[in-house]
């Protein structure tokens, strides 16, 4: 063997093969002089029915336009089941999934029933120590406010946050 000619190890490991297949490859015939030999021989002897499918890649979902209101749609017919009550616990997930999916600028679109939103986010609201309570935060502040003391853009991020809650 000289020295440029690789090892059992090193056709192994850059054919990403086990010693013993390589081992079982050249008493098939498969040059060992070359990496690029053994690589081309395989190649050339490879049954294409064998092989093993590439993993399909997902297709990112398109944003469709209507699906604000698809989702909305789903929204209100989970109220509707909540008002003539009934459980809607099997189509939480769902919902939860459908609302993530609308792209964050299309969000202001879903119409999202309160009795509906509460439900999604109680999970939330029952961590929360309770409202008459009202304990501060770190910052001094308040945990529970009213609303009354926030400018639109501070509702808009609040909101934002609840939505990814929900």
């Amino acid at each position: 063997m000289n020295s440029e000619q690789p090892t059992q190890t090193a056709l192994a490991n850059a054919l990403g093969l086990a010693r013993s297949r390589i081992t079982a490859m050249k008493k098939e015939g498969m040059p060992t002089h070359s990496i690029e030999a053994a690589h081309a021989w395989r190649k050339a002897r490879q049954n294409i029915a064998r092989r093993k499918p590439m993993p399909r890649q997902q297709k990112p979902a398109e944003p469709m336009a209507e699906h604000p209101q698809k989702v909305t749609e789903m929204l209100m017919a989970a109220e509707a089941s909540l008002d003539a009550g009934q459980s809607i616990s099997a189509l939480v997930p769902m919902l939860r999934a459908a609302m993530a999916a609308v792209p964050p600028a299309q969000r202001d679109d879903v119409g999202l029933p309160l009795n509906v939103f509460r439900l999604l986010v109680a999970h939330v609201l029952d961590a929360l120590p309770p409202r008459e309570e009202n304990p501060l935060d770190d910052d001094g502040e308040p945990i529970w406010c009213d609303g009354a003391a926030m400018s639109h853009d501070e509702a808009q991020v609040a909101g934002e946050i609840w939505y990814e809650i929900a």
